[in-house]
């Protein structure tokens, strides 16, 4: 057993082994959640309705597949939300649409709440502000102000794993910078 656990450590040291990361994709309805997913494994643009349960989709970025949950983000379904984020290994990314200026108090109240989670402590944060091929929209100092999240991103050391990056899934603007810190993030949780 020990011989086989010390191949498989080698093998990921150096890159070779595939790793496996879980993602669970949180927002508001209407934020994006399912489209993203759709484009990262399908690399497909389509509408879709809104999400009624949760929808699981894999995919690979580099040498990490990632399992990733899609889940619902209308008011009756984030109670689930919690279910689908069983350990600190699981990636919270949670989408802003950055062209809907009056939900956007709302989406600060969901962020901080999970935020400020004791239970998600030590969780890997990345917040995505979606829909920037749409002309007015924040950006991603806006966003950080609106959100009231300088204190996560303005302050040495940061107190949380959290990452923000503004997205199209139209243009995918946004994807490779998003794609390596998933792929970066999965890797250090692997070690």
């Amino acid at each position: 057993m020990f011989f086989f656990d010390w191949i498989s450590w080698l093998l990921n040291w150096f890159g070779l082994a595939n790793l496996k990361a879980n993602i669970a994709i949180l927002g508001l309805g209407n934020a994006g959640k399912t489209t993203l997913l759709h484009r990262f494994s399908t690399e497909r643009l389509s509408a879709h309705p809104p999400t009624l349960r949760p929808n699981s989709h894999s995919f690979s970025i580099g040498n990490v597949n990632f399992n990733a949950h899609d889940l619902g983000g209308q008011q009756n379904m984030r109670y689930l939300w919690r279910n689908y984020i069983p350990d600190n290994k699981t990636i919270i990314i949670f989408m802003v649409d950055s062209t809907d200026f009056n939900s956007i108090g709302e989406s600060k109240s969901e962020i901080h709440d999970l935020l400020q989670d004791q239970n998600l402590e030590n969780s890997h944060f990345l917040i995505l502000g979606s829909k920037i091929d749409v002309k007015s929209h924040y950006s991603k100092e806006q966003l950080i102000q609106a959100l009231d999240l300088q204190p996560y991103f303005y302050q040495n050391p940061q107190p949380k794993n959290i990452n923000m990056v503004m997205i199209s899934s139209v243009t995918k603007e946004g994807f490779a910078e998003m794609g390596k810190i998933l792929r970066d993030t999965a890797e250090s949780l692997n070690k």
